[in-house]
């Protein structure tokens, strides 16, 4: 989470550039704290998985190790890069392919007829068939073809024809359920949200701690609250010292909640010292 303090703020376009990898737990990853990933973060690295790239080069906070700089599952990896600009155990790490100027996505869809979606590797003739009922997150658009990721089971990510003229009758957007009363919002998303909440408040914690010190001043730290109810959940900054510009900070942490939420009807909205998560109701 430092680099979501201290990294200039990603701008949001509808082009981007994504990196797949067969065996992407072979390449040298260090996370968001710029450390060895845990277990946890290992088992986000499931074959293929789509790696957004944010900056292609850029530095370790030691300002001599270069690295890449990737989002994955909304959150802030470093792919670590050798001498020569190679990316560390790519050799290892099987196909690895890069994708430019793609159109990103972002949404969610669901199947509705068995055998007419496949979902084809990027690397090799193989392919896997999606079930009826199965949703898909679309991460981006590469011409007629679109990389998507299943969320039921053990995740599988490649590439699917969904051609705009089948839509209601092989696929068509996932929305929210209304019928049987109101969305309420899942407990692991208020989870996923608590914990998020919770590094950046360390890393507040820890910075204005090491401030003080050093001024002698005793400024008051910067800290989020978390509050809501079934079908929203508001995030509060409090403490803002008087002059102080956190809203860099308050950008990353939009983009990682905004992240974190792909595939769910949830929406993200805010100013630099409120955000709200609201289920978005369906059309």
């Amino acid at each position: 989470m430092v680099a979501l303090l201290l990294c200039p703020a990603v701008p949001a376009f509808s082009a981007s550039d994504f990196l797949v990898a067969e065996r992407p737990d072979r390449l040298l990853i260090y996370n968001k704290y710029q450390q060895q990933i845990t277990s946890r973060e290992r088992g986000m690295l499931a074959p293929f998985v789509p790696m957004r790239i944010i900056r292609p080069n850029d530095l370790l906070g030691d300002g001599f190790t270069p690295c890449m700089t990737v989002e994955i599952g909304g959150e802030f990896f470093y792919l670590i890069k050798g001498p020569e600009g190679q990316l560390s155990g790519a050799e290892r790490a099987g196909a690895v392919k890069r994708f430019t100027d793609v159109t990103l996505l972002g949404d969610t869809v669901a199947v509705l007829a068995n055998g007419v979606v496949q979902v084809s590797f990027p690397e090799g003739d193989g392919r896997r068939s999606v079930r009826k009922g199965d949703r898909l997150v679309r991460y981006f658009q590469e011409g007629d073809r679109t990389y998507v990721g299943t969320l039921e089971g053990s995740p599988i990510y490649g590439f699917v024809q969904l051609p705009a003229s089948t839509r209601r009758q092989m696929w068509d957007i996932a929305r929210a359920a209304v019928a049987d009363g109101p969305v309420e919002i899942p407990p692991r998303v208020v989870a996923a949200v608590q914990q998020t909440i919770e590094e950046v408040n360390r890393v507040y914690q820890g910075l204005y701690a090491f401030f003080n010190k050093q001024t002698g001043a005793q400024r008051p730290v910067p800290r989020w609250k978390v509050s809501g109810s079934q079908r929203t959940i508001v995030c509060t900054l409090t403490n803002r010292p008087a002059g102080a510009d956190l809203s860099q900070s308050t950008r990353y942490l939009f983009k990682d909640l905004e992240n974190a939420l792909l595939g769910t009807p949830l929406r993200v909205t805010g100013t630099p010292d409120h955000i709200e998560i609201r289920v978005e109701q369906a059309e």
